[in-house]
């Protein structure tokens, strides 16, 4: 059967990324690389001594195709004595089993030099692009050690076995992909590729010696004392490139940290000189849709702390009397249920005021402190206060308060008004003659759509019974209660002897699931 030679795809440098890389090994630090090379440079400093020495022990032709040698020319000929040594079993296959046992013998040699070529010419390939000659000093002693030892047909079992060690360590290196530049590991290259060499010309001067000298060495020197102290030098060779390569590898690796830091900081800073844009068009743009919703309130707070001032000033010095106590709400099983239930809910407190020269609710503090106690918590809340003087005379329009609560809401989110078209469209809506209309449609319409982009919200409205047709504005607020996709929590303070009649209480409680509904009978007394 046709032996085969296992002749691997050797590590040479054919694509342009490949050749880069290897050009940049060199290219960095360049004013070292003469001081870094010195070890492979005594090897060329030898070449001529070996050739002299080889030259009385081959043919002029075999001299001439080392003068020549290349990675190419070197793999040819390694497949045309392949080809003839299949020919000369084949011819010998009976019969004559000295001879096929040669053959054999000689096919194994090249497999195992075929795997130490295709190790050892990574660093061949580093050292090249270093210096041509360097490439041609090392398939030249390449090709001289299988010329002879195959010609010779002179196979050495523990020659054979060195070659497989040698393969093994030359592996270790991975040089193309992986090896960074520096002084040092160019140097423990280049001395990797001498001791290299060394091998190579000491394993050929073995090779070719007569019989009897070789025999004779075997007894009194054999030849696997100078390549043991051969093996041992590339081993400390290559652990020197692997240590290099791991420093290397930590101080890319730290650089790499630091640049990353740097990118961050950098990007961060850019993020936030866009979000202090983005901020800065919100507010523009927010303050632009305040002037139409809630022209008559600057600050929506300062008018809730006037409007507890007015309250406690109504309220605080009578006697007999108490005042509201938000402790005892918080308290009230009613308050507990609405809070904690997991749904939309409306609860709606309502009481009778005992002090007869005021139109002011005493239950009115509850939205109050409710308010400030949500806005505490960082919860999503929005209030409105229909009545915050005594005796007013005409009612709010419904559109004024939804005006209110939208307002809040986009300012709880004015990243909504990054989306141009968004804006625009709300924009336009308010100015259609139909955001006043009766029915209240459209600021139902934007209400409902704003909340869609909370989890949960907290609508807080104070004297509902001051609202304009507050038939249609409590059917409105039920519908959101009933169909929204976030979990509304709505708080409406009213007193029980205005229009919030009993009966139209129930006809509320009749319209909605009874656990999203809550009413609280609370009166002063």
């Amino acid at each position: 059967m046709e032996q085969t030679l296992a002749i691997t795809n050797i590590t040479k440098p054919e694509n342009k990324d490949a050749i880069d890389r290897l050009r940049s090994f060199w290219g960095k630090g360049v004013e070292n690389n003469s001081v870094a090379c010195e070890p492979a440079q005594d090897a060329l400093l030898d070449q001529k001594a070996f050739r002299s020495r080889i030259s009385k022990r081959i043919t002029k032709d075999e001299l001439s195709f080392l003068e020549n040698a290349d990675m190419g020319s070197l793999r040819e000929l390694m497949a045309k004595y392949l080809s003839e040594a299949n020919k000369q079993e084949e011819k010998h296959r009976e019969g004559k089993s000295l001879i096929r046992s040669v053959g054999q013998k000689t096919v194994a040699f090249m497999n195992n030099f075929s795997g130490f070529l295709d190790s050892y010419s990574g660093i061949v390939e580093v050292m090249r692009f270093a210096d041509s000659r360097y490439g041609g000093l090392a398939y030249g002693t390449l090709s001289a050690l299988f010329i002879v030892a195959v010609n010779k047909k002179r196979m050495e079992d523990s020659i054979d076995a060195t070659l497989l060690t040698m393969q093994a360590q030359f592996s270790r290196l991975r040089v193309i992909e992986e090896i960074h530049s520096s002084t040092e590991m160019k140097r423990y290259i280049a001395n990797v590729y001498k001791l290299g060499i060394e091998f190579l010309r000491e394993a050929i001067f073995y090779y070719s010696r007569p019989t009897y000298q070789r025999v004779w060495e075997a007894l009194s020197k054999p030849p696997q004392l100078g390549v043991d102290q051969k093996i041992a030098a590339i081993t400390r060779g290559m652990t020197e490139i692997d240590n290099e390569r791991c420093i290397l590898d930590s101080k890319r690796l730290y650089e790499m940290q630091g640049k990353l830091q740097q990118v961050q900081g950098e990007i961060k800073e850019v993020n936030a000189r866009v979000e202090e844009v983005h901020t800065r068009e919100e507010q523009k743009l927010l303050g632009m849709l305040q002037a139409k919703l809630v022209p008559d309130c600057n600050d929506l707070n300062k008018a809730l702390e006037q409007y507890r001032t007015t309250l406690q000033e109504t309220f605080s010095n009578i006697k007999r009397l108490p005042d509201f106590d938000m402790d005892a709400f918080l308290q009230r099983e009613e308050y507990i249920r609405w809070k904690q239930c997991n749904h939309s809910c409306i609860m709606l407190l309502r009481g009778e005021t005992a002090v007869r020269t005021t139109d002011l609710c005493w239950l009115s503090p509850a939205v109050i402190e409710m308010t400030w106690g949500l806005q505490r918590d960082k919860e999503i809340v929005a209030f409105h206060c229909c009545q915050v003087s005594d005796f007013m005379g005409d009612r709010v329009p419904a559109y004024t308060v939804l005006s209110a609560i939208i307002y809040q809401l986009l300012r709880a989110k004015p990243e909504r008004l990054r989306d141009q078209c968004w804006y625009a469209d709300i924009d336009a809506t308010i100015d259609k003659p139909a955001w006043r209309q009766q029915r209240h449609i459209l600021p139902f319409e934007v209400l409902a759509a704003l909340l869609n982009d909370f989890q949960s919200a907290y609508i807080l409205l104070d004297r509902v019974d001051q609202v304009k047709d507050i038939s249609t504005f409590m059917e409105g607020l039920l519908k959101i209660v009933k169909t929204s996709s976030c979990r509304v929590k709505m708080l409406i303070v009213a007193p029980s002897d205005g229009r919030l009649k009993p009966e139209f209480v129930r006809s509320l409680q009749d319209d909605i699931e009874e656990k999203k509904f809550v009413s609280v009978g609370w009166d002063q007394t």
